[in-house]
Formats: structure tokens, C-alpha cells, sequence
């Protein structure tokens, strides 16, 4: 509800700006024939040349550029440095909100991972295998972590943060309830394994949502403030775990109920209350907007003018950048050190 909001309101902005142009006179717009070649010509002369006759440029935030393929386009940004769309600068106590959901989101996406952990003996007595293979179904979800990261991460930045939030989280109820329904161990840990797809993306888009809303002085702060409730979720699980483990009225599936309920209550958060964060999908839908009003495609954003026409190359960097960071040494050694506090971590959980 309140992206659909956030995103009805910069309607009404471009709406509003293209009133206030229209009282003034019409716009009169350069013609893509009457364009001389930008590679003979002085491309900075001709901004200025054409500004003054073009209206649209008086709009706050529209400047002329040219893209990737040497054409005019409307290059649309913020309308100042205070923009209210502009995540960066809403009110500190927005996103102290919006870094909250953030923070309870992730919380419960991780306590998933650990919350079956002290259930292994009743569920192994019921499929009748041994703790060690029913173990895996703790192991087979942070497994599950890692590979849903390779593709929540880079699909934030095509789409917007938002959706991947949404989706991610309605395919894990989803997985959740095959879990919980699991008539052997097999299905089970496939279940779980999907599970942990689905669950990454609370914690590898969290880092971009917050980036989005906070200056890297400000993250100092912010970032601590997510990563405590965030991480600390592994610890919550196997403490209501081991209430459901015990109680002789409630069977283990019920670890996944519960997990069912509260990534539900999640969802329904993230809905009401969680706005879109990512600065260039935010301008994307302004962009459209100008498009849909005016008639002209030649309103850009920016990111759209540089890959315009190349959704190849487009998944193709987004898609890549998780397995180029794989041969950077500092990401190496502390993907190493975060590998051995997990191992211990839920070892310790397992056993």
C-alpha cells in the first residue's frame, strides 16, 4: 500500500509540473530530423542553444543529454537536492521506520533457518533416519542462503528492492508449507533447500535498502542497528523451537507453521508500510510517468539512456558482478571468517 502511495504521488508531481509548464506556453521540441550529428557538432553549445526554446527544460530535474547512441533525450532526476522522493532525504524518523521493517523482516528470515535445529529428534523418529541425515535440513537451508543470494542481490538493482521483498518472501510461504507438509525426508530437505532461496533476499537486499536511505556517515549507525536484530534471528529460532519441541500437544511441523504466521505477518508489514528505496527505479517510474503524459520517450533516466536496448548486457553486469567479487581477496578472507562463525553457530545448534 504504501509504495503504491509513494508511486500515485510522484504521478501527481509530474502531473503538477506539466500543468504549471502548459499556463506558460507549449513546448517546442527539437525534432530528431532537424538534429545535426553530435560528433561534428559542440555538444554543450547546442544544450544551451536549444534550452532556451524547449519548455520541458523548465521543469526542475529535466535536462537535455545525449545517450549511448549520440540522441537527444530528457534526462530526468531529482528537482533539487531536497527532494522528498528522493529516499536520502525523507524525514529521519521514515527511515528509521523503513530501516525497522527492514530489520524485522530479517529477523525472522533468519530465525527459519535455525528454528527446526532443536526438533531433529522428533522429525528423524518420524521419517526414521538418524539425526545426522535430518541435520541437513538445517544445513541444506543455509546452502539454500548462499545460491538465493546470487540472484535476490542483482535482481534488487534491475526491479527495485520492493518487489524482490514481496516475491521473495510469497514464494517462501510457499516453500514453507511443503515443508511442513513433507511426507518423507527427501521431500523435506528439498523444501528446506527452497526454503533458504527464498529466505536470502530480507538479508542480501537489506545492506542495499539501507544504503539507499542513509549517507555513508549515517550507515556507521544504521548499519549495526540491522545487523544486530537481523542476525540475532538465528538465536530466537531454536528458543521457540524448543518450546514447540516440547510440548506434547504440538507436533515438530509446527515449526513451520509458526514460520508460516510470521512470515506472513511480514509480508502483510512490508505491504501497508514499506516504501521503494532504490533511487533509480524510483526515478525510473517518474520517467514513465513523463512518458505517459507527454507522448515523448525521449524521457530517460539516466541508467535508461546508458543501457537502452541491451537487456543482455543489462543481466549480464548485474548477473556477473556476485562472481567477480569471488577472486577480490578481502572478500575471500571475510567470506571465510563468516563461514566459520556459521559453522560453529549452528553446530552448536545441531548438537
Amino acid at each position: 500500500m504504501a509504495f503504491i502511495l509513494q508511486r500515485r504521488a510522484l504521478v501527481k508531481q509530474v502531473q503538477h509540473q506539466l500543468e504549471q509548464i502548459a499556463t506558460i506556453n507549449e513546448p517546442t521540441l527539437v525534432e530528431e530530423s532537424d538534429k545535426e550529428d553530435p560528433t561534428t557538432i559542440d555538444i554543450e553549445a547546442v544544450i544551451a542553444e536549444t534550452s532556451a526554446e524547449d519548455a520541458y527544460l523548465s521543469i526542475p530535474g529535466i535536462t537535455r543529454q545525449i545517450d549511448q547512441d549520440g540522441r537527444w533525450y530528457y534526462d530526468v532526476g531529482w528537482t533539487d537536492e531536497e527532494d522528498s522522493f528522493n529516499p536520502k532525504r525523507w524525514p529521519t524518523t521514515t527511515r528509521l521506520g523503513s530501516t525497522f521493517l527492514v530489520c524485522v523482516v530479517a529477523f525472522f528470515a533468519t530465525s527459519a533457518s535455525s528454528i527446526d535445529s532443536v526438533i531433529i529428534a522428533r522429525a528423524a523418529a518420524e521419517f526414521g533416519v538418524s539425526h545426522i541425515v535430518e541435520s541437513l535440513a538445517t544445513g541444506l537451508f543455509l546452502v539454500g542462503f548462499g545460491a538465493g543470494a546470487l540472484l535476490a542481490s542483482p535482481l534488487s538493482e534491475l526491479v527495485g528492492r520492493q518487489p524482490v521483498y514481496i516475491v521473495s518472501l510469497l514464494i517462501f510461504e510457499g516453500w514453507t508449507i511443503g515443508s511442513a507438509l513433507s511426507p518423507n525426508i527427501t521431500a523435506q530437505l528439498i523444501f528446506r533447500f527452497l526454503m533458504g532461496v527464498s529466505s536470502s533476499a530480507p538479508l542480501t537486499v537489506a545492506g542495499g535498502s539501507i544504503s539507499d536511505m542513509w549517507s555513508p556517515l549515517e550507515r556507521t549507525f544504521a548499519f549495526p542497528f540491522y545487523a544486530i536484530p537481523g542476525f540475532g534471528g538465528a538465536v530466537f529460532g531454536p528458543i521457540v523451537g524448543t518450546w514447540i519441541g516440547n510440548h506434547p500437544d504440538l507436533t515438530w511441523r509446527w515449526v513451520e507453521w509458526l514460520t508460516l504466521i510470521l512470515t506472513g505477518f511480514c509480508i502483510a508489514l512490508l505491504f501497508l508500510l514499506k516504501r521503494e528505496t532504490f533511487a533509480p527505479r524510483i526515478l525510473h517510474l517518474k520517467a514513465a510517468a513523463f512518458r505517459k503524459y507527454t507522448g515523448d520517450t525521449r524521457f530517460k533516466t539516466r541508467k535508461e539512456a546508458s543501457d537502452a536496448s541491451e537487456t543482455s548486457v543489462i543481466l549480464k553486469r548485474s548477473f556477473g558482478r556476485p562472481f567477480l567479487l569471488c577472486f577480490e581477496p578481502i572478500v575471500i578472507s571475510f567470506t571465510v571468517y563468516l563461514t566459520i562463525n556459521y559453522i560453529i553457530l549452528f553446530t552448536f545448534l545441531d548438537g
